[in-house]
Formats: structure tokens, C-alpha cells, sequence
């Protein structure tokens, strides 16, 4: 079932939840480590991000998708370390974000941003 534009904030986050849950177990079933390590974030985090120039969007004019509960960053773990830098798991792991249909931020061109996955409309 797609979300259409009345779909309530509520269900997007639920869906969005069954999504993240899903591509969790399909990355430990890829043999990728996961760690939620941003998940919900509130105006003040949001803006210092902004102002870091870790995110595009400003808060004071716009809600950021973590502000929703609708996006979630997640770091690969291997050897029991975190991965900052791009590597072929996080690639498997936007294929697999999007496979669910989720928008997954290491496509995008303004900034690139592999840990990142959020809600899309059509969920």
C-alpha cells in the first residue's frame, strides 16, 4: 500500500520503521554490521548540523527529515570499528535502502551523505 499526500505523519513513521527494521535484517543477512548511531535529532542538533555544513536544509525554515522521525544514519561496523569512509558495504546498503524504498543519501550530488536514510513519499 503507497502513501498518498493525506497520509498522516504517524504512518510514515511506522512505515519508515518497517522499513528500517527490514533493511537491517537485510544487511545482517549481507553480512553488514549495522549501528543506528542518528536517528531522532531536535532543532538545536539539526541547525548546529546546518551551520556545519552537514546538511543543506535550515531548520528554522524547514523541519529536517530527523526532526520527523523520518530519516535514520546508520555506520557499518567491521573488525568492530566504525567505517567513515565509503566503502562496499555502504553501497550494498543503499542498494538494499532502496530496494525497500527508502531515499538513500550516498546518491545524492549536494551532498553526499552514505550513513543517510529517510522516508519517501510512496512508501
Amino acid at each position: 500500500m503507497n502513501a498518498s499526500p493525506q497520509t498522516s505523519l504517524t504512518e510514515k513513521q511506522s512505515r519508515f520503521e518497517l522499513a528500517t527494521s527490514k533493511l537491517v535484517l537485510q544487511a545482517s543477512l549481507a553480512d553488514i554490521k549495522l549501528v543506528c548511531f542518528r536517528f531522532i535529532s531536535t532543532l538545536d542538533e539539526d541547525l548546529k548540523h546546518f551551520l556545519e555544513g552537514h546538511s543543506k536544509i535550515d531548520p528554522r525554515i524547514k523541519p529536517t527529515a530527523h526532526m520527523m522521525r523520518l530519516a535514520k544514519d546508520f555506520a557499518v561496523i567491521k573488525d568492530g570499528d566504525f567505517v567513515w569512509t565509503r566503502t562496499p558495504e555502504y553501497d550494498r546498503l543503499g542498494e538494499i535502502a532502496e530496494s525497500l524504498g527508502l531515499r538513500w543519501g550516498g546518491r545524492w550530488d549536494s551532498l553526499n551523505d552514505i550513513y543517510h536514510v529517510e522516508y519517501k513519499d510512496g512508501l
